[in-house]
């Protein structure tokens, strides 16, 4: 598979995923939280240094917050898992894990198996 094409699937499944994901949270976020007007830096940043937290019973007594805290949970991690999949399990790569695998094992004295060609049947 080329790199090409594990681009383009990797732009067409951010496009499938990503799209849907920022209308829900832009929703999401207009719909519940009121927009207050914008007064001034100071009023904006007001209360920065508080940090609210919030006990678990209170996160699961409302299925929209809680919903929506775990997909920004879980988000990025899936995104990096989806990208190392299309990317880190090329041939190219593999090539380069098996490469430093056995320049590590070298370092033991472990040594590849010579590859054997096949006898020409001339």
């Amino acid at each position: 598979m080329s790199r090409y094409f594990r681009l383009m699937a990797l732009a067409t499944e951010e496009m499938l995923f990503t799209l849907p994901f920022a209308i829900f949270l832009l929703v999401t976020n207009l719909t519940r939280f009121p927009v207050v007007p914008w007064v001034s830096w100071e009023d904006t940043h007001l209360d920065y240094y508080k940090v609210i937290k919030t006990p678990w019973i209170l996160l699961r007594a409302d299925p929209m917050s809680y919903n929506t805290m775990m997909i920004n949970l879980w988000v990025l991690p899936a995104g990096g898992f989806l990208f190392f999949i299309w990317f880190g399990l090329g041939g190219e790569a593999i090539a380069s894990y098996k490469n430093a695998f056995w320049k590590v094992a070298g370092l033991f004295g472990i040594k590849p198996k010579p590859k054997t060609v096949p006898a020409s049947r001339w």
